[in-house]
């Protein structure tokens, strides 16, 4: 009998453990315990991704779906009872290395609240809020939900896949209008601009007309061989 149980163990499939306790902000339930919703990692750091990792140091860091805790340094210190916020703690995380820490839901661009008008906010998805067909729909109605509640957003929806972009000199003018969220350059006083498709966009360059919202920044980057940085 202990041998054909043996024999049979492996037909069930692994049960990922699940391991996030003590701040459950950013996640979302699932059958097997709280993972990382979409809005935990939806944001960049603001410094620089290796210091990040050097002072919140871990094997396993937030992702969509995970269930790994997030490293203990985002929210406590040596002096924090167990299972305890130290608010100035986490409070640092947010300001420095949100996405490091699954707290971009926390950030300002989610600190606001949802209309849930004219659409259930708790059902949009990330591809729905990214998507240019939507988002200034979602902007409206469901700011906290996307993320939009600064009013910053990529115009251009593949900034995130090429996050390098940020610190290339050679980009700057364009990620300034194109790439605000991802290189978090959230500017005041805008100056008010439309696009050939009548889209309204802000920015503080005044040689914005001159770039185009449309192509692949991806190919771009390629042909700037600037990819990957």
């Amino acid at each position: 009998m202990i041998l054909l149980a043996v024999a049979l163990f492996p037909i069930f499939p692994a049960i990922e453990i699940i391991t996030i306790k003590d701040d459950h902000n950013c996640t979302e339930w699932n059958p097997n315990g709280f993972v990382y919703s979409w809005q935990a990692v939806a944001c960049q750091n603001v410094a620089d991704e290796s210091f990040c990792k050097s002072i919140y140091p871990s094997t396993v860091y937030p992702a969509i779906g995970g269930g790994e805790n997030r490293p203990m340094q985002c929210y406590s210190s040596p002096s924090t009872p167990p299972g305890t916020i130290d608010q100035d703690a986490k409070g640092a995380a947010i300001a420095g290395c949100p996405r490091t820490c699954g707290y971009c839901c926390q950030t300002h661009a989610f600190s606001c609240q949802d209309k849930n008008e004219n659409m259930a906010c708790w059902t949009v998805t990330q591809a729905q809020c990214i998507s240019p067909k939507w988002r200034d729909f979602f902007t409206e109605e469901c700011p906290a939900t996307c993320g939009y509640c600064d009013d910053c957003y990529d115009l251009n929806p593949e900034c995130p896949k090429a996050p390098g972009v940020c610190t290339n000199l050679l980009m700057q003018d364009y990620v300034n209008v194109f790439c605000q969220r991802t290189c978090n350059r959230y500017f005041f006083g805008y100056k008010r601009h439309t696009t050939p498709d009548n889209k309204i966009y802000k920015t503080r360059f005044p040689d914005v007309d001159n770039f185009q919202e449309t192509g692949n920044l991806v190919d771009k980057l390629q042909t700037l061989k600037i990819w990957g940085v």
